[in-house]
């Protein structure tokens, strides 16, 4: 397979001990170094920004406009649940005001959270575009109940906000699914779907041999037109990372890294002025 990611050469010097012994096998040592250095490389967060530069879903927002989803994140035996919701404070022909606010459970009651909110703003020639994160500014947060302004350099070196406003995923295939019902807040909605994949790899030039890191992400997504911002329902995605050895050895191949996201639609409102035509 030809790398279609960066490609990387790494040179290690490991220090023998008195007796000419060394503490760890080179191998181990540098193929555990590297697999804890490039696993970050694979990794992507699902969410609603995921689809913003996507050519078929369409951007449809108006100003009091809100969608409420329900997160959850399976990696290495762990599970991460978080509920967001994400408002559209105010439109005009220049763009959009948006916040997003975590949410908690509170015995079946929904209630937003100030502290860890972020609010941007959005201009509208940024919708539909490849490069979103450049089209985002007036970046806020919430910090110990304070709102403070984060600078441009800072929130794009942030890893929550800058992989949240920045990721933006270009398929290498995709192909429409038969539709779906699914049942949100008590209403039927009949979805179209959509599913998308793409894959990447990373060559890493070894002391001795090559490690090639292969990265499959394939994303399964539900829309429906009456649901605001990008219409999504309900979306899922599964990246999975495999490393190979060249050549092999004796050991063992490291063992390959699922990860698995899924993006759920808990409730929406459309405000009074909701245009139906991109707010």
């Amino acid at each position: 397979m030809t790398p279609t990611g960066p490609r990387l050469r790494i040179d290690v010097n490991l220090h023998r001990t008195m007796n000419g012994r060394t503490p760890m096998s080179p191998a181990v040592a540098v193929i555990g170094f590297v697999l804890m250095m490039l696993v970050p490389l694979g990794a992507a967060a699902l969410d609603l920004f995921t689809f913003w530069n996507d050519p078929e879903i369409t951007l449809d927002v108006s100003a009091g406009d809100w969608v409420l989803y329900r997160m959850v994140t399976m990696d290495a035996g762990r599970r991460s649940e978080d509920i967001v919701r994400v408002r559209c404070e105010h439109a005009d022909d220049h763009g959009w005001r948006l916040s997003v606010s975590p949410v908690i459970d509170l015995d079946g009651f929904l209630e937003d959270v100030a502290e860890g909110s972020w609010s941007f703003t959005l201009d509208r020639d940024g919708a539909g575009g490849a490069r979103f994160i450049d089209h985002v500014h007036d970046v806020e947060r919430v910090e110990e109940g304070e709102r403070r302004s984060i600078a441009d350099r800072e929130w794009r070196e942030d890893p929550l906000l800058s992989v949240t406003l920045g990721d933006g995923f270009n398929p290498d295939s995709r192909e429409r699914s038969g539709d779906t019902t699914r049942v949100v807040a008590g209403r039927d909605l009949l979805c179209s779907g959509l599913n998308l994949s793409a894959c990447d790899s990373t060559r890493i030039e070894l002391p001795k041999g090559v490690l090639l890191q292969v990265h499959t992400r394939t994303v399964s997504v539900t829309l429906h037109d009456s649901v605001p911002f990008l219409g999504v329902v309900y979306a899922s995605e599964r990246g999975e990372t495999r490393s190979e050895l060249d050549p092999p050895g004796r050991r063992r191949q490291p063992p390959p890294r699922l990860r698995i996201e899924t993006m759920e639609l808990i409730d929406f409102g459309i405000s009074d002025t909701h245009s139906g035509g991109g707010g």
